[in-house]
């Protein structure tokens, strides 16, 4: 059988796709940004209409799709979190639990971002998989567009695999695709990405954004996180030359060096001339950059953020920097 007729064959419904999933499942969400809107809310009213329970949720960093769906307090007796990176929807989930007198109704799985997917994969047994992707390339293969860290683990083990495949995700290169062939079920389901207001640095932001902007030499590798503080730095690095990206999270801060030429990859070892992340959030921008960018690279976070290649000798090539007085 052909793409395409497989492809077909897949196609359903949202609420068809959701009827995928049975009481007692082990599912592993995508985080952030492919947290897929038209799913989570099948399955929440699946699980409304008592259609299923004991279903196990498995995830990091819940956005306001599942806090609106699959994480709503109503549905904590159907539908258990267990969540490896608090949000504010856990928190206020526990706030609520906590002013009625009850337990906690999520279970926090402390876990380095790492080994999360040994955690799913092996410890927990994921048997389920949702998540949001890119649409169907030629040959048949869909990317995980901002989201690769553990969804593509997960991808090869998990029995049932669900995408909701949005137009908006972009295209991403590396360790970071599925073929229509693993697939269970599909939704077709355009919607604006999760845009991710950039937090503005405050004065004293940008005073330690210059300070350690100037601690970081030309042709070093970078890794930033999410805030004002990294944003501060990236943008007190844009005088600086030939810096590289191997991060789990890609940015708007870094996303906007490479845009400028200051992060090239040109003097890493490591993959050279490109950059790799894991995980990307941020704003459209953002988004757009990462379509089809042959300069970009996305792979598992079991990869990204593992001490042994991130240690590898010669991983960048850095030499002091001159400057004026």
């Amino acid at each position: 059988m052909d793409h395409a007729a497989l492809y077909a064959e897949r196609l359903k419904t949202p609420d068809q796709a959701a009827a995928l999933i049975r009481s007692g499942a082990r599912i592993a969400m995508g985080l952030g940004v492919s947290q897929p809107p038209a799913l989570l809310k099948a399955l929440a009213e699946r699980a409304e209409r008592g259609e299923v329970e004991d279903v196990n949720l498995y995830y990091l960093l819940s956005t306001a799709i599942a806090g609106d769906t699959v994480l709503r307090y109503e549905l904590m007796d159907r539908i258990r979190p267990w969540s490896l990176f608090h949000s504010a929807v856990e928190r206020r989930l526990e706030q609520r639990a906590f002013e009625e007198g009850r337990p906690s109704p999520v279970q926090f799985i402390p876990t380095g971002f790492q080994q999360s997917p040994r955690l799913l994969c092996d410890e927990v047994g994921v048997d389920t998989l949702v998540c949001t992707v890119s649409p169907m390339d030629a040959d048949g293969f869909f990317s995980f567009g901002t989201n690769t860290d553990y969804a593509k683990p997960v991808s090869e083990t998990a029995r049932t695999i669900i995408f909701e495949v949005n137009p908006h995700m972009p295209r991403v290169y590396g360790d970071c695709t599925v073929h229509v062939s693993r697939v269970s079920g599909i939704v077709e389901h355009a919607a604006p990405l999760l845009a991710v207001p950039r937090a503005e640095p405050q004065p004293a932001d940008l005073a330690i954004g210059r300070i350690i902007a100037g601690l970081v030499e030309d042709g070093a590798t970078l890794q930033m996180g999410i805030g004002a503080l990294p944003n501060a730095v990236c943008d007190a690095l844009k005088n600086h030359r030939d810096l590289g990206v191997h991060t789990e999270m890609l940015t708007p801060g870094l996303v906007e060096l490479m845009q400028a030429g200051v992060a090239n990859h040109t003097r890493k070892t490591l993959h050279p001339g490109v950059g790799i992340f894991a995980f990307s959030m941020g704003d459209q921008n953002t988004y757009d950059f990462l379509h089809e960018n042959r300069g970009l690279e996305a792979r598992p976070v079991s990869y990204v953020n593992d001490p042994a290649v991130i240690a590898t000798p010669g991983w960048s090539r850095s030499t002091p920097r001159s400057r004026s007085t």
